[in-house]
């Protein structure tokens, strides 16, 4: 899909997949087929690479530091129960069926570099209260990003954890302007949004407001009912 002055939408990255749903509802939105998609859960992983064997499953997290991270690994057959897991800590792993395990953790900006890629034109980041790591790992090489997805939380739900506030103080280091924003959870606790990159001129911004539209509208379709 061909933008202003040669802008090409090519690939879409999913850091924290779950079920790789959402990374599929993009890419046909988009129009796209190179999907790299990083999900350390064990069964997550070999789910995805199941149902979406020509996506690119990567399975390791993503921090900003590099080596093995004892991980928080919900073992049920509900992925949305699964998608729970996370490298911080929480009491709701009282009473899910949990096991801790060490991961393999990269950082974005050594990933980018192992794997060749020299641009993402869009990310969706969902790692149940570790965004901010992962920002951080991308370091200078964040810029390889035109346009991200971000799940962060507005106060503390994981132990330690860093909130939006500091999420957005990194974008916007970065030149990425935030275009969409929403809260969710009474009392609100999380939130989602979309920031770009805008190469000049502006018509870009547009172009990532409508396919956000459409792939918001993918997902509602996935959606049970």
């Amino acid at each position: 899909m061909l933008l202003t002055r040669g802008y090409r939408v090519k690939n879409f990255m999913e850091i924290g997949s779950r079920d790789g749903d959402d990374a599929n509802a993009f890419a046909r939105a988009a129009g796209i087929s190179e999907v790299h998609i990083i999900e350390p859960a064990p069964l997550s992983a070999e789910a995805i690479r199941h149902r979406y064997p020509h996506f690119r499953t990567y399975q390791l997290a993503m921090s900003n530091e590099g080596g093995r991270m004892r991980f928080h690994n919900v073992v049920d057959p509900d992925p949305v129960r699964r998608g729970m897991s996370s490298l911080m800590g929480r009491g709701i792993y009282d009473t899910l069926p949990t096991e801790v395990v060490d991961v393999e953790v990269m950082r974005g900006d050594d990933f980018l570099r192992t794997h060749g890629i020299d641009e993402v034109s869009a990310c969706k980041i969902d790692v149940e209260g570790h965004a901010v790591e992962v920002l951080e790992g991308f370091g200078e090489l964040l810029t390889r990003i035109q346009a991200i997805h971000l799940e962060c939380e507005m106060v503390p739900v994981w132990e330690g954890q860093r909130l939006y506030g500091d999420a957005r103080r990194i974008l916007e280091s970065k030149g990425f302007t935030q275009i969409s924003f929403f809260e969710y959870n009474q009392p609100t606790t999380q939130s989602d949004s979309i920031w770009i990159r805008t190469p000049p001129p502006l018509r870009p911004v547009r172009w990532w407001r409508r396919v956000a539209w459409r792939w918001r509208r993918a997902l509602q379709r996935l959606s049970p009912s």
